[in-house]
């Protein structure tokens, strides 16, 4: 308290990092310790000046943004104070990058720090910067041990099938826990798996939920397609979860709200639809199933553009999936870079290539191809599994290998008869003449023949964390025949 003197400006500051009841108490706590404190001096302090986050961490291993902080911190820039007051030094920070930047922050303004439990320092000494270090090392220190404790806890108790239920039930749920139906929503849960297992569309979900006025789970915007798409793929609706190997073990206590044949059959539509081989003409983007992943190669994921609640708009992405659907999680790329990419090197393609319509063997009555006879053998084997699924006859553990590996067959052959198939034949008679007006008439039904008709396939590699030249992580690769 050594440097608190009648008459100063003072900034108090209180946070605390877990406050399940959202009770405030225990940064309440804080602000009376810390106003006792500078009573003791003389100084009174303005509702104004008196700076509370609650439940939001200071360490490292957050990323939400602490606003009061952040107010307090410019209106210390602004010269509106001459001594910030926190119970402790770890009630301002844990961070080590944060602890830099609120020393270069007193070396600039003079402002300086008192607190109620910590030594008092003067951050413009040599001796003060020390001190304050030493102790940001300690509470640095104990996040790290809690984090790795946590981590520990969370991994055994995943393993052992036990539902670590967050502070965000799922829709359907009346807790997080998942132990009890909610009766108004279960019954529509039940509804959006049989629509998407019957080839429906996330977006068709979510637009009939807000015709419903539903409120989802995490406020009014829930409904998005990508919502749907993460409700769809999670386990938990059918009484089972993943362990930290990414397997489904069942989970402990959880009430199942669909049958596992169902969900089973929603996850099928749903990979027939990012592969391609989906039946319903559903493809809003240009390049649906046609991008792959140059880290795990799965086929990538439109996320359309929306704006946030600050009205920022985001760009729409092509993301590639999460582990627990398959994927790696860890690429994703702007659409409109992607977009432009492919779309300027199609174009320089039908503009370079002047025998477009190559002759090709005319149609005659030959022998079936073999390889449409296999494909038309592995879809009719994939239902027949489907449906033994779902009567019971055979258990999901034994079939999904064997799904897993019909359907990487299923996409080799459809790939080769995309390359040297009558498709392309007929695609290129029909574009005899006009291809690349076909290509700049914008219809996507058009442009997407012409896609299949010359590109094998299109890979986004990863970029190594820079920024530039992205358009350079996009390669493109032509059929043999083009």
């Amino acid at each position: 308290m050594n440097a608190l003197k009648p008459g100063m400006r003072v900034a108090v500051y209180c946070r605390i990092s877990r406050d399940f009841t959202r009770g405030f108490l225990g940064v309440n706590r804080q602000r009376r310790d810390v106003l006792e404190m500078l009573a003791q001096v003389g100084i009174k302090v303005p509702l104004r000046n008196i700076f509370i986050d609650d439940d939001i961490s200071a360490s490292s291993y957050t990323r939400k943004k602490r606003p009061a902080y952040t107010e307090m911190i410019r209106r210390v820039r602004d010269g509106e104070f001459d001594i910030i007051a926190a119970y402790t030094t770890s009630r301002i920070t844990r961070n080590p990058r944060d602890l830099e930047s609120l020393i270069e922050l007193s070396e600039e303004t003079g402002v300086q720090f008192a607190f109620v439990k910590s030594p008092p320092v003067d951050l413009n000494s040599a001796q003060g910067k020390a001190i304050v270090r030493i102790l940001n090392v300690i509470d640095t220190q104990t996040s790290d041990t809690t984090a790795e404790l946590v981590r520990r806890q969370k991994k055994a108790a995943r393993d052992a099938g036990i539902l670590d239920g967050g502070r965000n039930r799922a829709f359907g749920y009346a807790t997080n826990r998942c132990t009890e139906f909610h009766p108004d929503e279960v019954e529509h849960v039940r509804w959006m798996f049989k629509h998407i297992a019957n080839n429906g569309l996330p977006g068709e979900v979510g637009a009939r939920f807000r015709e419903l006025g539903l409120g989802g789970v995490m406020g009014s915007s829930a409904w998005r397609p990508n919502h749907i798409h993460k409700m769809i793929r999670n386990p938990i609706y059918m009484g089972m979860m993943r362990n930290s190997d990414g397997e489904l073990i069942q989970a402990g206590g959880v009430k199942p709200i669909v049958k596992a044949g169902l969900w089973r059959s929603a996850q099928m539509a749903m990979d027939a639809r990012a592969l391609g081989t989906s039946q319903v003409p559903r493809k809003k983007y240009l390049l649906s199933g046609k991008l792959t992943c140059g880290r795990c190669g799965s086929i990538l994921l439109a996320q359309a553009p929306f704006t946030q609640g600050n009205g920022y708009t985001k760009a729409g992405q092509w993301k590639c999936r999460t582990r627990n659907e398959g994927g790696c999680g860890q690429l994703s790329r702007r659409m409109d870079i992607v977009d432009g990419v492919v779309v300027s090197t199609v174009e320089k393609f039908l503009r370079d290539v002047h025998d477009f319509d190559q002759e090709t063997p005319a149609d005659t009555d030959a022998d079936p191809d073999p390889k449409r006879a296999e494909l038309a053998k592995i879809t009719a084997e994939l239902e027949d599994i489907r449906q033994a699924i779902e009567r019971g006859d055979v258990g999901p553990k034994d079939a999904l290998p064997v799904m897993a590996a019909a359907r990487r067959r299923e996409t080799v052959l459809r790939s080769e008869l995309r390359a040297s198939g009558s498709q392309a034949t007929r695609t290129r008679t029909k574009l005899r003449n006009d291809a690349l007006a076909a290509w700049q008439s914008g219809r996507i039904a058009e442009q997407r023949t012409i896609l299949e008709s010359i590109i094998r396939s299109v890979t986004i590699h990863p970029n190594g964390g820079s920024r530039k030249n992205l358009a350079a992580t996009v390669k493109v690769e032509f059929h043999t025949a083009a």
